[in-house]
């Protein structure tokens, strides 16, 4: 999910000490083998690093005001750096080790993690700090950083990370290992670069593997791209199915992600739900294998993206979220998109990352996968050509707050509720670091508008939560005194969400709802990999909080809370079963269809064995075995019938 004030919810690796890390040895690893005195400085002389370019590096032993706390009594820099001493490389410059750090092993993941500061006296703003992995002098693993005060603050450090993966027989197998390390300066500004703690691992790769069938037929999938998305590490890796259906994708990196099998709109297929095989959860080195992924035919669903004066727009990302299927694909030269989707309701809309831009999107109804639609245009509004409403966030009361103020108009009458959180966008949206005056633009001029007020907080581990504190409705395009009030510090909310087994129940969606109202939203976030959450600055007030999960559709934590404004409340764990037909899918007799049945269902279908799992008395256990139960408690999950 993108990182932006959008109501459709949809840490680097460190694995220094990790019990599936090896770490491989680095010479002068934090620059302490020189011996300086405080504030003095060595230039061009490192031990175990060389100069490869122009410019200056060397050692520093940082004073006080340098970094803060560098001076107390155990001489430890802050944050992620180690010792006293550090490696300055200044102007446009890199080091490199001086010798090998080893040969290149087969089937193996190698991990570059290397502190970064950001000093006081001088401030990288505007260069950047590039580490690479050099494997007999080409680079095979980069990353840069665009350095601000926002990426670094001041007398800090953080942890930047780069890795590559070989394969059984690589051919890069017994090559020689070498780190660099470079600054690059704004020709503007003068920044010193400042690293330290360099720590490079060998770690057993993690992978997935599995088969993409289709879900009536069984017949494997040939030639379908399937992905592997982490937010966390902004990690993308992909693979394509061979003539049995099947797929690996190796070299990943560990933690929540994302698997989504794409085939081309040609095939008649739709992407995979999203809550199929959405959210998989790997640790370092684990090779998951028997995944299965069954697509299902879509109805073929076309329109154009335009601008105010109908002139189509290339190029532009278009968006389809839903409680069945969401993904996003590019415009052709002349405007076109078109996608497969299965039966259900969805809305259509369009993204840029480059300007501000306003739309109304296209709600669509599948019923029949048989039947064609066509999408009306899609009108795309900009600040030149869009009306602009404005006001001010308040904030009188100079309350604290976890992250930034996010302005979002909706059309009038949007309802926030749980049952819509899969599939409402904002027609445009601004934020602010603190309270003041906004703007928000390109608003197609022929609508009435709601605006609402939110607090938005992202953890390190990117996951996005959401407050709403203030809304003005049915406000007229040109309006200028629309103001929104943040009257309190709000509370914390937080909790867990599991299954009935005692497992974590991972992204799904809790929402916190004012019971003194009409059950519209309050907050709202997604569960991480423990099935754990927390929801920032939720007004005082008493609230019910329910969590939503496609495959396991809807449970409430049964209970009202009461949030106080600087307090925390713990909602408890909620827990969630599978929705479904019991006769047929609760294999395991406990009472609930849920992950064990799928579980002993999924391994029977793929050893072929012959047992309680054959629920269409076939003698065999089969893909019939398996839709079955699909068809009963996943692909109609509680609310679908309500």
């Amino acid at each position: 999910m993108k990182t932006r004030i959008c109501l459709c919810l949809s840490t680097l690796l460190l694995v220094c000490g990790g019990v599936m890390a090896d770490a491989i040895f680095v010479p002068n690893y934090s620059f302490e083998e020189q011996s300086l005195n405080d504030g003095a400085w060595l230039d061009n002389n490192i031990t175990g690093w060389v100069r490869t370019r122009s410019g200056t590096a060397g050692v520093f032993n940082p004073q006080d005001e340098n970094y803060p706390g560098s001076a107390g009594a155990d001489g430890e820099l802050p944050g992620t750096a180690h010792g006293s001493q550090l490696a300055y490389i200044n102007n446009d410059s890199t080091i490199e080790s001086a010798s090998s750090l080893g040969a290149v092993q087969n089937n193996t993941m190698y991990v570059l993690t290397v502190a970064v500061g950001s000093r006081y006296d001088y401030p990288p703003n505007g260069s950047s700090y590039t580490i690479a992995i050099l494997v007999d002098g080409i680079v095979e693993a980069s990353e840069t950083l665009y350095i601000t005060e926002d990426v670094i603050p001041l007398g800090t450090f953080v942890d930047m990370s780069t890795s590559f993966t070989t394969s059984e027989n690589d051919y890069r197998a017994g090559g020689e290992i070498k780190i660099s390390l470079t600054h690059d300066e704004d020709s503007t500004l003068y920044g010193q670069g400042s690293f330290d703690n360099v720590r490079l691992s060998a770690v057993e790769p993690t992978s997935v593997s599995g088969i993409l069938v289709d879900a009536v037929t069984a017949e494997p999938l040939e030639g379908v791209e399937v992905t592997y998305w982490s937010d966390r590490h902004e990690f993308w890796q992909n693979d394509f199915t061979d003539a049995d259906g099947a797929f690996t994708l190796a070299g990943l990196k560990s933690g929540p992600a994302e698997i989504k099998a794409r085939p081309d709109v040609g095939s008649g297929y739709a992407w995979n739900l999203p809550w199929l095989i959405n959210t998989v959860v790997l640790e370092e080195g684990e090779e998951r294998s028997g995944q299965i992924i069954a697509l299902r035919e879509g109805a073929l669903v076309s329109g154009y993206v335009k601008d105010s004066a109908g002139q189509p727009i290339a190029d532009i990302e278009v968006e389809w979220v839903g409680r069945m299927c969401d993904g996003w694909l590019d415009t052709d030269a002349n405007g076109y998109y078109e996608m497969r989707l299965p039966v259900g309701e969805y809305k259509i809309t369009v993204y840029s990352e480059d300007e501000t831009i306003g739309s109304i999107g296209a709600n669509v109804t599948i019923a029949d996968v048989s039947q064609s639609v066509v999408v009306n245009d899609i009108v795309v509004y900009t600040e030149q050509t869009g009306s602009a409403i404005s006001g001010s966030v308040v904030n009188s009361g100079a309350y604290s707050k976890d992250g930034f103020f996010g302005i979002a108009a909706f059309e009038a009458g949007t309802i926030i509720d749980p049952n819509s959180l899969y599939s409402i966008m904002p027609v445009s949206e601004a934020g602010l670091m603190e309270a003041g005056s906004y703007a928000i633009a390109a608003l197609p001029s022929d609508r009435i508008y709601d605006f609402y007020l939110l607090v938005f907080n992202e953890s390190a581990d990117g996951i996005e939560s959401y407050s709403v504190r203030d809304g003005q409705f049915n406000v007229s395009p040109g309006a200028t005194a629309v103001d929104l009030y943040y009257t309190s510090e709000g509370g914390t909310v937080a909790g867990s969400v599991e299954n009935v087994d005692g497992k974590a129940v991972v992204g799904a969606y809790v929402a916190v709802m004012d019971i003194s109202g009409h059950g519209e939203v309050a907050g709202f976030t997604n569960t991480d990999e423990n099935g754990e959450y927390v929801i920032h600055n939720v007004g005082a007030g008493q609230y019910v909080a329910a969590a939503l999960h496609s495959m396991y559709g809807h449970a409430s934590a049964g209970s009202v809370v009461e949030v106080t404004d600087g307090g925390t409340v713990n909602v408890g764990t909620i827990s969630m079963a599978f929705a479904g037909d019991k006769e047929a899918g609760n294999l395991n007799g406990d009472g609930v269809v849920d992950m064990q049945d799928f579980a002993e269902l999924a391994d029977g279908w793929m050893q072929s064995g012959s047992f309680e799992a054959d629920l269409d008395q076939d003698g065999t256990v089969g893909i019939e075995d398996l839709l079955r139960i699909s068809e009963t408690w996943l692909y109609r999950p509680i609310w679908y019938n309500q």
